[in-house]
């Protein structure tokens, strides 16, 4: 599988080329580190067929490792603005598997509710977002919860040296009607 740390997440609407870092996680649990150069994806009708996305005039710039969708692991998907919008990763079965980009990574305004937890170091922090990724599979499975997971995840957070932080929200209210110009 491959990950993606260091992507730009705003790009010229123009550019042909992206340079990136990625992490590639083999089965035996080895990570090789990477530098790559993505191509920008030219969006006719025979590629459009082979997308695992209906591409619009909202998300236009595709870059890929391979211009080759048959044999691409990666696609990289920017809206009209530029912006970072999703990421597509060939999963175990060759299939697309999607990634949504959260709002406030990209700069876009937060309009759900959120929370931010703060750790003292990356590799914490992994560790925490691994106790909880397995707990919410085995939650969506309907599986019995790992205690030792629970248990593994609360002491990350109590260990926080700062306590979790409510992230403000932009309210998404509608009164231009009421609005006397």
């Amino acid at each position: 599988m491959l990950f993606v740390p260091n992507i730009p997440i705003v790009i010229e609407p123009g550019v042909s080329v992206l340079e990136a870092d990625c992490l590639a996680v083999d089965n035996d649990s080895n990570t090789r580190h990477m530098h790559i150069k993505l191509q920008r994806l030219v969006l006719d009708s025979d590629t459009a067929a082979n997308l695992p996305f209906i591409p619009t005039t909202k998300q236009p710039h595709v870059f890929t490792i391979i211009n080759n969708l048959q044999q691409s692991p990666l696609l990289i998907i920017y809206d009209f603005l530029g912006r970072l919008h999703m990421v597509y990763t060939r999963g175990d079965d060759n299939s697309w598997e999607r990634r949504d980009v959260a709002e406030e990574q990209v700069g876009r305004t937060v309009t759900q509710f959120s929370v931010r937890f703060s750790f003292a170091s990356a590799k914490t922090r992994d560790k925490f977002m691994s106790a909880i990724g397995q707990l919410v599979d085995a939650h969506n499975a309907n599986q019995p919860l790992d205690s030792k997971l629970v248990k593994t995840a609360i002491t990350f957070l109590a260990r926080s040296r700062t306590p979790p932080v409510l992230i403000p929200v932009a309210a998404a209210k509608d009164d231009t009607k009421k609005l006397k110009v």
